[in-house]
């Protein structure tokens, strides 16, 4: 009961301060309004933050029709840099990454790809241009968004925070760790 009369405050509060209210304001500057007028609702904010947040570590996931259920290390670099671009049964590799700038891109350019993404974008542009790719990787933009098409994909890979594993998808073993181990692979430092 307390969750839904909370859900029925933020869902008012938004509703009758912003969007009635200041049609003709920026939603920026509705929001900073509401954060002075309310500090329950900036308190609110803040602790949603998180769930919006890089929080975890990160999972490497495949389509749960996909017959690997490990890697290697080696071989997820070689997939993730699109050298192995067919899996073990024949299946084209397609592989889906997060758009540039987010915490879990960033922390896979630098613990897999070893480049930042300027680089990335220059190693798989040259690939592009001699033909040993038929296009750059598919950039979503959040990790449900990745989870979701690794899910319909068979032959799929990607890579998520882990607060956003579920059944939909299977989670790969790197070097014979799970991502649940303290000596897993792509562990935050």
């Amino acid at each position: 009961t307390y969750l839904y009369i909370f859900y029925l405050y933020v869902v008012f509060k938004f509703s009758f301060a912003v969007i009635l209210p200041y049609y003709g304001m920026g939603l920026l500057e509705d929001m900073l309004k509401i954060f002075r007028s309310d500090p329950f609702f900036l308190l609110l904010a803040l602790l949603l933050l998180p769930r919006f947040a890089y929080t975890g570590d990160i999972a490497v996931i495949v389509n749960k029709e996909n017959s690997i259920t490990a890697v290697s290390f080696r071989d997820l670099v070689r997939i993730f840099m699109q050298e192995k671009q067919y899996w073990e049964d024949g299946r084209r590799i397609y592989l889906f990454t997060r758009e540039e700038g987010t915490p879990e891109k960033t922390f896979i350019l630098k613990k897999v790809y070893g480049m930042d993404e300027a680089e990335l974008k220059k190693f798989l542009l040259g690939k592009l241009f001699r033909g040993e790719i038929p296009s750059f990787p598919t950039r979503l933009y959040s990790n449900d968004a990745v989870k979701r098409f690794v899910s319909e994909v068979p032959g799929a890979i990607g890579f998520v925070d882990e607060a956003y594993l579920d059944e939909s998808v299977k989670v790969l073993r790197i070097d014979g760790k799970s991502h649940e181990d303290h000596d897993y692979t792509l562990k935050k430092d």
